[in-house]
């Protein structure tokens, strides 16, 4: 774990060294060359996309907002991921996932319920969370739990674990404390992601401990590492 943890850490080191700005295209095209997985949208253009999902499209997921529909099924015929939403229509959306539902993770914000299980219906992945009750994300998580991630802020614990119990993942982290973490973990580790921020490097370290993915600022890391 120490050393995936420090090589991430050098990796990001090197790129903000080499770069010392917002990498562009070629830039960008270099790092899926060498096998890196990397998130992009505007203002790269649309050609540039679609050149770097060329190089290895497994590894380009493109964030939508800010592109129009026809470009969003370009980046999907070139076999990049896409992440969507408003704007885009319900009709739009769907329309993307018929070109590959593997390729399409939808934010559910700004959707009724009926529009997000109209998603899962089609295959596409579903980011979720307030202002949906705990009825309607059960209810997507009944369709299909293994396409739907919930953004636990505004849940409460109780809340939390039942989404864990239906197969959907979670996201979580502060205002639950380290004990309520640790229950959700205890639920299906493979299943939480813990935002670090707020937590002591004590806690961090019995999150990984228990195997869950935690998402915490290198500071953090190093010194549950005690370096």
């Amino acid at each position: 774990m120490r050393q995936k943890i420090l090589l991430l850490f050098y990796f990001f080191l090197i790129v903000g060294l080499c770069f010392g700005q917002t990498p562009n295209a070629y830039d960008i095209k270099r790092l899926v060359q060498n096998g890196v997985s990397v998130r992009i949208g505007k203002p790269i253009d649309v050609y540039d996309i679609k050149s770097i999902a060329s190089e290895n499209s497994s590894l380009v997921t493109v964030i939508g907002n800010g592109y129009d529909a026809y470009d969003i099924r370009s980046f999907i015929d070139a076999g990049a991921k896409v992440i969507v939403g408003k704007p885009f229509d319900s009709y739009e959306i769907r329309s993307f996932s018929d070109k590959n539902s593997d390729l399409v993770t939808v934010i559910g914000n700004g959707f009724d319920a009926y529009d997000v299980r109209s998603f899962i219906d089609k295959g596409a992945k579903v980011l979720v969370g307030k202002p949906f009750d705990s009825y309607d994300i059960r209810s997507f998580a009944d369709k299909n739990s293994t396409l739907v991630t919930v953004i636990g802020s505004g849940y409460d614990a109780y809340d939390i674990r039942s989404f864990i119990d239906k197969g959907a993942k979670v996201t979580v982290g502060k205002p639950f404390d380290s004990y309520d973490i640790k229950s959700f973990i205890s639920k299906d580790n493979s299943k939480v992601i813990v935002l670090g921020a707020g937590y002591d490097s004590y806690d961090i370290k019995a999150f990984i401990n228990a195997n869950a993915i935690v998402l915490a600022n290198f500071k953090k890391i190093l010194e549950t590492l005690n370096f």
